[in-house]
């Protein structure tokens, strides 16, 4: 079945008169693993294309009989997104505390945010996490292309009625018994405390549509900017799971040592007995990029250190980082660089 797909998919890819592709399949499960099986097949063909995907509505039965199918109804998480807003500019001007909790998301730019007195930097990628009751004064450099997302939500549904705007106040006008404690009691252990996360760039598509189906303000806006923010929510705890950090150093040692010969990322992941799409999961999840890209990037980087420190000549250095095709190799690496790999030889031996 795998196969049959990735051939449909592959020939309406190539093909110039399709533009759009529309493929209505279940994004959980096993099917979700064929799914990213076949986006793998097509990344390592090297075809250029833009995946978007769609969260339709069903019937709450039929989530229910999809979501045991699928094995993935043990854990409950009901976020309630109350508020989204995106800027360049934090308006804070003096240290606040909030009544819901918080996500702010960098996309570009630097500063830093306080927490509780602790001080934070801020950079592409870092997720603040802040729940109701704590204090903190964030601080963004304004540039041309800083630019972040705040989201204002609760762990559960419980106060879901309360739609209106909980504005954050100043630290001496807090009130305790007016704030939204949804994360005392949440199961996953790591919300129930605030926390900042570097580098998390495998939850910002997430964000981003957590926030743009929000602000269209149609009828289920709400529960499809929720479900977006529960997948953050689940990816980021599945993220400090220290099992994640294990494999991804065994990802990195075996790619160092296996790169001229990696040609698929079913090769990668049956070698550490786990499914391709957990392995890119964590890839993701670690450094921002799919498995593919992660190896083609080694293989540059080799051939870089190659090109300056050998007299290997260039199909010789293509053959060493994987590439029986020399043409090939320096498209790929004219891609990466910006220039081919003669030039840049040429301008490291002349420096």
């Amino acid at each position: 079945m795998i196969e049959n797909i990735y051939c449909i998919f592959r020939n309406y890819i190539i093909c110039d008169d399709i533009k759009t592709i529309i493929f209505p399949y279940g994004f959980h499960g096993e099917r979700k693993e064929i799914f990213d099986t076949i986006i793998s097949k097509l990344n390592y063909d090297n075809l250029e294309f833009d995946l978007h995907i769609v969260v339709l509505k069903c019937s709450l039965d039929e989530n229910i009989k999809r979501a045991k199918q699928d094995k993935r109804d043990g854990e409950h998480m009901d976020p309630f997104v109350r508020f989204t807003a995106t800027g360049k500019i934090f308006p804070n001007k003096f240290l606040t505390v909030a009544y819901d909790a918080k996500f702010i998301y960098i996309y570009s730019g630097k500063g830093k945010i306080e927490i509780n007195g602790k001080t934070y930097p801020l950079d592409n990628g870092t997720l603040c996490y802040i729940p109701s009751g704590n204090s903190y004064f964030p601080f963004i450099s304004e540039t041309p292309s800083s630019r972040f997302s705040v989201i204002n939500f609760d762990l559960s549904t419980e106060f879901c009625n309360c739609t209106n705007i909980l504005y954050p106040v100043r630290a001496e006008e807090y009130n305790p018994s007016l704030a939204i404690l949804s994360h005392t009691n949440c199961e996953i252990e790591m919300f129930r405390a605030p926390f900042v996360c570097q580098k998390a760039f495998f939850v910002e598509e997430l964000i981003s549509s957590a926030v743009s189906e929000f602000d269209k303000k149609t009828k289920y806006c709400g529960e499809i900017s929720a479900s977006y923010l529960k997948c953050a929510i689940l990816n980021l705890a599945e993220f400090k799971s220290d099992k994640t950090h294990t494999l991804f150093s065994k990802i990195e040692k075996y790619i160092c040592a296996n790169y001229a010969t990696v040609t698929s990322d079913s090769q990668i992941a049956k070698a550490l007995n786990y499914h391709p799409y957990h392995i890119n999961r964590v890839l993701k999840e670690h450094c921002g990029t799919t498995l593919h890209k992660y190896v083609v990037k080694y293989r540059i980087k080799v051939a870089c250190q190659l090109l300056c420190n050998t007299n290997l000549k260039i199909n010789e250095i293509a053959k060493r980082v994987g590439y029986e095709n020399q043409n090939q190799f320096s498209n790929i690496f004219s891609k990466e660089i910006g220039i081919s790999p003669t030039k840049y030889r040429e301008m490291n031996l002349f420096f």
